[in-house]
């Protein structure tokens, strides 16, 4: 009913006359005309701020723009309007017909695709970019806000028809790749880390990957063992390998894929994600990319050389200081290989979007003022910061940490809770604020369980529809009257809103709060009006199909299960 009221607003703009004219394009506008649910009922049942925009474009007062919408659209006598009132400043507020607040729950049923209404007029080639942990082992608790963020930003997208392309960025070069060659060397040759200056990688998985490589490599790795054990430094020893070990680089890469196929892609599977594309960093310096970028940056005379090293001028932009593009050693810094990546997308896609953790904060400016100063247009970037996850169990903190090898794998909570939660409880929040992910509240199956009351919902239905024949569904508004049908109807012309607010603002946890207040309202009517008697009330039948409709469906945009039986 929503749309319904914005589609009738607009039409009505498009062929208003009033003293001096509006802009079509400007009325089409996504965005331009708000709908919105009203919080008091007394209010009417929808409202919108349309006479205060045009206040701005016509100069005349709002009050007197939605007077003349008002008469005008009285006029017209829709019939899904039984009244309309002005509140000052003014606000236009609607009030639906009963009959025409019911007909929600044919048009649910009836439609064959209720997201169809959701599809945008601009239809985008998107590119998004979520996970892209270091392939430095098993991706862990921490990761799964994140890549839960964005496969549903993947799903809501190509639901608006969108064509979305998604990527894992592998950094495959670089510190951290060598301190985890180095522990699974350190392993397949039994020799304790000689240096202190550097932390190794710990685990079992170390282990278990150096066992995979032990008969390939343990002869060639046992003659530089003596040399190696004589470094007390991460970098002697790490040159000493590069030196002696002809097959290091060979023997990274083989140590990255297993880390990628044996861990990563398996907890990706666990959780029904599969990328387009696996980028790896090394790619950018292999067809020599990332260097037209520096030359392309230094041209427009925004790099300089000072000891040694490129720096970015990105004081100009207001930065704190200016930032390392090449190491003084000819190491090319993340940052480059960062501006060239981007580079590559906004080539070639109309939006980007990367889903990063929020420590990035004060990196999102540098990145984009340095995009923006070699020419590109930072609008088709959209970068999510993802707040931290912290994982409690029995009112206890849990240790995250992936270094010292006690870190709790993802797979391991999948293991445990399943996917369906995790798909539900790391999607709950605003993104912007700090999670909590209580395990015990994961396994309850009670009320307290968002994810198990929606599905709990979804079976009851089941269970009533199962006792009925469907031939004989017939709807009649007028044998609803109750105050909780009421409610759930209420309810029902609210979830085109909301839905379609929350896909266009990708917030998620907008369309999860819904479905839990829906099957809140849904188990209280189920527990005290009878929808099955001895002559079955078909209206309340198809009310509550709507309703698992609708549940369905949500549960399907974030990938979980809609069981039948519970």
């Amino acid at each position: 009913m929503n749309i319904e009221i914005k589609n009738i607003i607009e039409a009505y703009l498009l062929e208003a006359t009033f003293d001096e004219g509006i802009n079509p394009t400007e009325i089409s506008k996504e965005g331009f005309i708000e709908v919105q649910k009203t919080t008091n009922e007394l209010h009417g049942d929808y409202y919108s701020n349309i006479a205060m925009k045009l206040s701005k474009v016509l100069k005349k007062n709002p009050m007197d723009i939605g007077e003349h919408i008002k008469r005008d659209l009285t006029g017209k006598k829709y019939p899904q309007i039984k009244k309309i009132e002005i509140k000052k400043p003014g606000f236009i507020n609607f009030f639906i017909e009963d009959s025409k607040r019911a007909s929600i729950v044919t048009d649910i049923i009836q439609s064959k695709d209720i997201f169809k209404k959701f599809k945008t007029k601009t239809k985008k080639n998107i590119h998004i970019e979520f996970v892209s942990a270091n392939p430095t082992g098993p991706l862990h608790v921490g990761h799964g806000r994140g890549l839960i963020f964005g496969k549903t930003l993947s799903n809501i997208l190509r639901i608006q028809g969108h064509d979305v392309f998604t990527e894992y960025y592998v950094n495959n070069i670089g510190k951290q790749i060598d301190i985890l060659s180095i522990s699974v060397i350190l392993s397949i040759v039994g020799l304790k880390k000689p240096f202190d200056d550097v932390d190794i990688y710990k685990g079992k998985y170390i282990s278990i990957v150096a066992d995979k490589l032990k008969s390939q490599y343990r002869d060639l790795l046992l003659v530089c063992k003596n040399s190696l054990s004589s470094n007390d430094t991460y970098e002697s020893f790490l040159n000493i390998l590069r030196k002696d070990f002809k097959s290091y680089l060979i023997f990274r890469d083989s140590v990255i894929d297993i880390i990628i196929n044996d861990y990563i892609k398996k907890d990706l599977d666990d959780l029904n994600v599969e990328f387009s594309n696996w980028f790896h960093e090394s790619e950018l310096i292999k067809d020599d990319f990332v260097y037209q970028i520096l030359e392309n940056i230094k041209s427009k005379d925004l790099s300089y050389v000072k000891d040694g090293a490129v720096w970015f001028r990105s004081t100009k932009y207001g930065d704190d200081k200016d930032r390392v593009l090449v190491r003084a050693n000819g190491a090319l810094t993340y940052f480059a290989t960062d501006i060239a990546y981007h580079s590559l997308k906004l080539d070639k896609y109309d939006y980007i979007i990367n889903i990063w953790g929020s420590d990035h904060h004060g990196y999102v400016p540098r990145l984009t003022n340095a995009l923006k100063g070699i020419g590109y247009d930072t609008n088709k970037i959209s970068i999510h910061l993802i707040q931290f996850a912290n994982l409690y169990r029995d009112g206890e903190k849990m240790s995250m940490s992936t270094r010292s090898g006690e870190f709790i794998t993802l797979k391991s909570l999948v293991d445990e809770i399943g996917s369906d939660a995790i798909n539900f409880f790391y999607i709950n929040k605003k993104i912007e604020q700090h999670l909590d992910f209580d395990i015990n509240t994961a396994l309850s199956k009670d009320k307290d369980n968002p994810v198990y009351y929606i599905q709990y919902a979804h079976a009851r239905i089941e269970k009533i529809i199962s006792k009925v024949n469907l031939k004989d569904l017939d709807f009649d508004d007028t044998k609803l009257i109750d105050p909780k049908e009421q409610d759930l109807l209420r309810l029902l012309n609210n979830y085109e809103e909301t839905f379609s607010v929350a896909m266009d603002t990708l917030q998620p946890q907008m369309i999860t709060n819904y479905l839990y207040k829906l099957s809140q309202s849904f188990h209280s009517y189920y527990a005290n009006i009878k929808i099955i008697d001895d002559e079955i009330n078909y209206s309340r039948v198809s009310l509550v199909i709507a309703i698992q409709k609708v549940l369905k469906n949500g549960l399907n945009l974030f990938d979980i299960n809609a069981p039948e039986d519970m």
